[in-house]
């Protein structure tokens, strides 16, 4: 590893560095320990690593969900709560996302599993969701990632996305 990724700058990166410089350790390296499990170890990083990146699409998902109600029904009772959710859900993403989780997230499932949680929630309120969106996720993480993040520009986004691109 000519530059290794600091802990700090991106833990994600660091996570899955470490383990393959334990992995290779472990494998030329026969006089280790047998009491170290290096194998068990490894993936108790990699599953620390893939906690941070679930977390940072659970709040994607939250974020992209609000925004869905809000481009929907802009008119709700609820829409300056959603709008509070989604300012505090992506400050959250703010805090969690790193470099290399960015390039890991997911963007196209995290999107059609707001889609399908805004329609159900949508429809239980007697409520639709707003037609004709895209299939690929208008909004992407470094979105959701860059500062400062405007709420109003998301929510154009979303609307100007969809076939009927309603004013």
């Amino acid at each position: 590893m000519d530059h290794p990724t600091s802990y700090d700058d991106d833990v994600y990166a660091w996570a899955y560095e470490q383990v393959a410089i334990l992995r290779d350790l472990a494998a030329s390296r026969r006089d280790l320990p047998n009491a170290l499990d290096v194998e068990h170890i490894c993936e108790e990083i990699e599953g620390v690593a893939r906690t941070d990146l679930r977390e940072a699409e659970s709040f994607m998902r939250l974020v992209l969900l609000h925004l869905l109600k809000i481009a929907s029904v802009p008119d709700a009772p609820s829409v300056d709560h959603w709008r509070d959710e989604v300012l505090v859900f992506q400050s959250d993403f703010q805090t969690v996302v790193t470099p290399s989780i960015l390039q890991k997230i997911d963007t196209g499932r995290v999107w059609r599993l707001a889609v399908r949680l805004a329609t159900s929630q949508l429809a239980r309120e007697g409520d639709q969701i707003l037609g004709g969106l895209p299939v690929e996720c208008p909004i992407l993480p470094a979105d959701l990632a860059g500062q400062p993040f405007d709420l109003g520009v998301a929510l154009d986004r979303i609307v100007t996305s969809t076939e009927l691109g309603r004013p």
